[in-house]
């Protein structure tokens, strides 16, 4: 086991990271019987320690160690991985991205499903850039899903989702497209070298690939309407309209048959008093976790509480400003 100087850089709940005179430790957590992981500071060759108590885990947990390792080295060969949900459908790569429990894999599944689309990694395939085209390739590491295919593919676009009991696809910014990738690729901040050229490479993707958002639900009919408009329909994709969200430092809790909007953290110190919601106001809240155009959460709230268009559209106008008049909504601003 590597015994030298160290010092941790990274922890979660199976791997932690340290940083030492050889360049970088990776070793599962436990109190005992670690595995290790040493590898140079730009990942060129590695080295593995396994107590021999460990040989049934050897290869689940050597898989983890050496996913970070690699995925670290990828990003100096211009690859970078994307956490999504990937199928190959004629030929071409579309990728399904979101925050943890979203639907990603569910969306994938009712392409397979539907349209007989393959799925080329189910959690965190690489893109990388071959011969003038930007491919999604298969890994040799998954999730859940457990798919490991030796495949790639150029890929169509990336598709943020967004939980929709209607479909529509925008096409994201510039801007737009390098924040929601920034939030979705692999980058180790513990290494800033290695960070560095992944946001570099993230902004090149920005450039070169479509990243849309994709309003829709998880069935096979939201499924082949959505491969529709992204292969044979493309003049239905709309642009993305100016956005909001809400602002971080507040929680939303239901007392009875209420809910009570409160401060939280540094919030409590300036923020002063709470703010009760109704179940619509409440529910548009939880919309602006993520930016949203007033139009697309217009129809969110028309499909979900089955109102009339017109008067929700002008109670949702109110509420905006209200939410904007209490300072815990903030326009999403282009980057220059």
């Amino acid at each position: 086991p590597y015994d030298g100087w160290k010092r941790l850089v990274s922890s979660h709940a199976r791997i932690r990271v340290f940083q030492c005179e050889e360049g970088w430790l990776y070793e599962t957590a436990g109190a005992k019987g670690k595995i290790q992981l040493l590898s140079e500071a730009t990942y060129d060759r590695l080295w593995a320690y396994i107590p021999q108590d460990k040989e049934r885990q050897v290869q689940a947990d050597l898989m983890n160690l050496l996913r970070t390792a690699l995925e670290c080295r990828l990003i100096w060969e211009g690859a970078i991985s994307l956490h999504a949900s990937c199928v190959e459908m004629e030929g071409r790569a579309v990728a399904f991205t979101a925050p943890s429990g979203i639907g990603k894999s569910t969306r994938a599944d009712a392409w397979i499903q539907g349209l007989g689309a393959e799925k080329i990694s189910d959690d965190r395939p690489v893109i990388c850039p071959e011969g003038g085209k930007t491919l999604a390739c298969g890994v040799p590491w998954d999730g859940k899903g457990q798919v490991f295919r030796q495949t790639k593919n150029p890929i169509l676009g990336v598709c943020e989702i967004r939980r929709a009991p209607f479909v529509r696809v925008r096409k994201l910014t510039e801007t737009q497209a390098q924040m929601v990738l920034s939030r979705q690729c692999f980058i180790p901040m513990w290494d800033m070298e290695t960070a560095a050229v992944a946001v570099s490479t993230v902004r090149r993707l920005a450039q070169e690939i479509p990243v849309y958002r994709l309003f829709c639900g998880p069935d096979q009919e939201a499924a082949k309407e959505s491969y529709d408009i992204l292969f044979h329909r493309r003049e239905c994709i709309e642009e993305v309209q100016p956005q909001m969200k809400r602002k971080e430092g507040f929680k939303l809790r239901k007392v009875v048959d209420e809910y009570i909007l409160m401060p939280a953290g540094e919030k409590i110190e300036t923020y002063q008093g709470a703010v009760v919601l109704n179940d619509v106001s409440a529910f548009v809240w939880e919309q602006l976790k993520e930016p949203v155009s007033r139009d697309d959460l217009l129809d969110l709230v028309v499909a979900d509480f089955d109102v009339d268009p017109q008067e929700a559209a002008a109670d949702l106008d109110q509420l905006l400003v209200q939410f904007k008049n209490l300072d815990i909504i903030e326009a999403d601003k282009e980057r220059r």
